[in-house]
This record gives C-alpha cells, structure tokens and sequence, in this order.
C-alpha cells in the first residue's frame, strides 16, 4: 500500500503512526531491467524508431481518471517541439476515449502508436526514455513501479502513492493534477536534458529496487 493509506488507517483507527509499518508494492525488479544503451537501440530497431528519438511511455486502463485528456492534450505541444519523438499509449479500455488518442495520433503525423491492451508491457518499457503518468487518484501503482525499475524517469501527478516513489528532480517529476501544459513542458525539458532524463532514470530504478523489489519488501 502507500504512505498515505497508511497515515489514513493511523488517524481513523487511532493508531500510534509510530506502531504502523508500511509495506509497499513489490515487484521482482528482474523481469523489469533497465537495458543497456545497446540492448535498448536493437529494440527499438524492431519498431522502426530513430535509436535518437526520444521514446515516452503511458501504460494503464484507457479511462477518464487515468488523465487521458492531458495525454491527449499534452502531446501535440511535444510534437511540435520535438517532431522526431515518439508516444506509446499501452492499455485497452473505453472506445470513445481509444479513438480521441487514435485521431490525435493522427493529428500529430502518427508520431503516437495506440498499442492497446498488452499481457506483457515490458517490450514497451523497454523502448522508453520518460514515463508519463498523469493518473488523477492512485494508491501506489504497479506500472509506475514496473517503468521507473525498466529505467524511465516518471512525470506523474501529485497524488497518493506516487509520492512514495517519485521525488521531484530526484527520481523524477510531480505536476498538478490536469494540468497539461506542465506535462508537456516537463517532457519537452527532459528531451532538451538527455542528460538529466538519464541521471533521473538511474536514480528512478534504484530507488524501486531499493523500496519495491521482493528481496527488500518480503522479510
């Protein structure tokens, strides 16, 4: 669960905070690697992408509270600034919502692939540089922590359990709930700063090996 459940279970029970422990979401962080630049290039040759490109991520349920509108709304601002980049929205869900990002895609000369539902959303992960994560309400959620172990540096909302893992310029970005802009600006920042996304991203999937993995969680 995430440290917010958890001082709410603390104030409505009246428990002592200092008496609850916190266990976090784990994950094996094996089956979510960080891949070598080499390894990361011969994938994304498979999907025909620039080994230059800069590559964002969105893995979750195709619905209104997952932030589809900023998704929707952010990504023709980043296409514009950087043509060459590419967005993988991973997820099934609501049709209506499926065709609005099929016919942005569309609009930004197809630089966004609507994927759809996927059994194993590692192959994507493993494309990306940055994950991008606008989800309104969250406890902590579980491909926040399958992408930030697979090496992406995270721009989520400031919610719930995102908190948990996402520091601010420490292991990522937080940005108001909605507010697309913000999204698209801290995408655009992290494509100008190879560099920086970089460091962020290592810095990402230490910290989920180090607070998620099994080895760590499971005593």
């Amino acid at each position: 669960t995430s440290k917010e459940i958890g001082i709410g279970y603390s104030e409505q029970g009246g428990i002592d905070k200092n008496k609850v422990t916190v266990l976090p979401h784990g994950l094996d962080s094996n089956k979510y690697p960080a891949l070598s630049l080499e390894d990361k290039e011969i994938a994304r040759q498979k999907h025909g992408i620039d080994k230059n490109a800069m590559v964002v991520v969105f893995c979750a349920r195709i619905v209104a509270d997952k932030g589809i509108a900023t998704v929707v709304k952010s990504w023709p601002i980043v296409h514009k600034a950087h043509p060459n980049a590419r967005l993988f929205v991973v997820g099934g869900g609501k049709q209506d919502l499926l065709d609005e990002l099929k016919n942005m895609a569309k609009a930004t000369d197809n630089s966004a692939v609507i994927v759809g539902e996927v059994d194993y959303p590692q192959e994507y992960y493993q494309l990306g540089d940055i994950y991008l994560f606008p989800s309104r309400h969250e406890a902590l959620p579980t491909s926040l922590i399958e992408a930030m172990s697979s090496g992406l540096t995270p721009i989520t909302c400031r919610i719930g359990g995102c908190e948990d893992v996402v520091i601010d310029n420490e292991t990522g970005f937080m940005e108001p709930v909605d507010d697309y802009e913000a999204f698209a600006n801290r995408m655009i920042y992290l494509m100008d700063n190879p560099a920086e996304c970089k460091r962020l991203s290592e810095n990402a999937h230490n910290l989920v090996y180090d607070y998620c993995d099994y080895s760590n969680v499971i005593w």
